[in-house]
């Protein structure tokens, strides 16, 4: 343990007599240094606030992005939906003027068939009336015939 005690101690004046040995830059030369670094530091600074303004601004542009799409996804869904509605109404409409133009047919066609039925009725009334009277008068002349017998 005193050997390595001793080697490092050794190590740290080698190091402290390096650097006495090594020539101090002038005040000047470490301002310059410092002003360098500072303008370097500020360089990488200014680069990640750039950095995250450009991702900031790609993420809002995406989001925009990603609304807009919603937007026509959902314009699309109301289209659709007021074409089904549309096509819908259409239907409905034709199945009620069909089912209103079967009903005016079946009217007229009832009508006509009570109109011909009335008319064959008449008919059959004139004639067993017409019937009837032949058949009185023919009686009341068999009558007068044979009343004068």
């Amino acid at each position: 343990m005193g050997k390595n005690f001793e080697g490092t101690l050794d190590q740290a004046l080698e190091g402290l007599k390096k650097m006495a040995a090594e020539p101090k830059p002038s005040p000047e030369m470490m301002k310059i240094e410092a002003d360098v670094k500072a303008k370097e530091a500020q360089r990488n600074a200014d680069a990640q606030d750039a950095e995250k303004d450009r991702i900031a601004q790609d993420l809002q542009d995406q989001r925009a992005h990603q609304r807009e799409m919603e937007k026509i996804a959902a314009d699309e869904r109301v289209r659709i939906a007021e074409a089904n509605a549309q096509a819908a109404v259409d239907q409905h409409r034709a199945s009620v003027e069909t089912a209103r133009d079967q009903f005016v047919k079946q009217s007229e066609f009832d009508f006509k068939r009570w109109e011909v039925e009335k008319q064959a009725e008449t008919k059959i009334a004139v004639a067993e009336i017409a019937a009837q009277a032949t058949l009185d008068a023919a009686q009341a002349k068999a009558a007068k015939a044979e009343a004068r017998d």
